[in-house]
């Protein structure tokens, strides 16, 4: 499938992380318009962008995300509630982990825990507010 080789996610796991990883995602296809992430939501899963679109809106930040992107790992990382829309502009097929796999993940590979860590940190996460 394209979005392992599009995500960095999956291009800093070795084959066996990353056939861990690919093994828990579960594809939805989502129509123009349909918001996937509200604001204020209890955190329930990351998001692969395998083909397609999503605007994600933080604060006052608006960010066009494609394919190979991701989203949803600061609010996984900290247990907050989300602090961001994400609706897809397009036709897209987005890959789901849910948060138990996440968090399994998490704990069995340590470098998709950097990964997410990261990223949670670029969204503005402090470390110490890191639950797993």
């Amino acid at each position: 499938m394209r979005i392992i080789a599009a995500s960095p996610v999956f291009q800093k796991l070795d084959a066996v992380g990353a056939a861990q990883l690919a093994t828990n995602l579960e594809p939805r296809q989502i129509p123009p318009g349909e918001v996937i992430v509200a604001a204020g939501a209890d955190p329930q899963a990351l998001y692969f962008i395998g083909h397609g679109q999503v605007e994600y809106v933080s604060d006052e930040t608006k960010t066009i995300c494609d394919d190979g992107d991701f989203f949803g790992a600061r609010a996984l990382m900290t247990g907050e509630r989300t602090a961001f829309v994400a609706t897809a502009t397009a036709p897209s097929t987005l890959l789901r982990l849910p948060a138990d796999d996440f968090r399994r993940l998490c704990r069995l590979l340590p470098t998709f825990r950097e990964v997410m860590a990261e990223a949670a940190a670029a969204d503005g996460a402090e470390p110490a507010d890191f639950r797993l």
